[in-house]
């Protein structure tokens, strides 16, 4: 069965994007990716932008910040350590870009999006165990 251009393309384009995926949280060079593959670059940032709609820094950097995200919400660790993991050794070019991508810094971000319920419920339980370890003299 013979595969069809646009279905080489796809394939190839989605050989890239595991790729990507794979190595997220490092530094990528898009440069020395498509160099790799044989094709100019001109014809794979095409191939790219024409099949996910973005360049292919654009997709790194909102898969990074997608990831960071993710982390920034279920974890209380510091922005400098999510940083770095997502291939930002400088706390300031990652703290830019995020707010770009999501319009607020990491840390209100943090904030913002912190589950009220949870807190509530936390607090709640805290007041529970606190009433009954409460001896009341009589």
């Amino acid at each position: 069965m013979k595969v069809s251009k646009m279905e080489q393309s796809r394939m190839f384009i989605t050989s890239i994007i595991i790729l990507l995926e794979r190595y997220i949280k490092q530094p990528i060079s898009i440069i020395n990716l498509i160099d790799k593959t044989g094709y100019s670059r001109w014809y794979v940032q095409r191939r790219f932008c024409s099949l996910t709609g973005m360049s292919m820094k654009s997709y790194i950097r909102s898969r990074k910040m997608t990831e960071a995200a993710k982390v920034l919400l279920s974890t209380d660790r510091k922005v400098l350590d999510i940083a770095v993991e997502y291939g930002y050794p400088e706390q300031q070019s990652f703290c830019r870009v995020f707010k770009n991508h999501y319009g607020v810094s990491p840390t209100t971000f943090r904030k913002a999006n912190t589950p009220r319920d949870e807190l509530w419920m936390s607090a709640e339980k805290l007041l529970v165990k606190f009433k009954s370890s409460d001896k009341s003299i009589s």
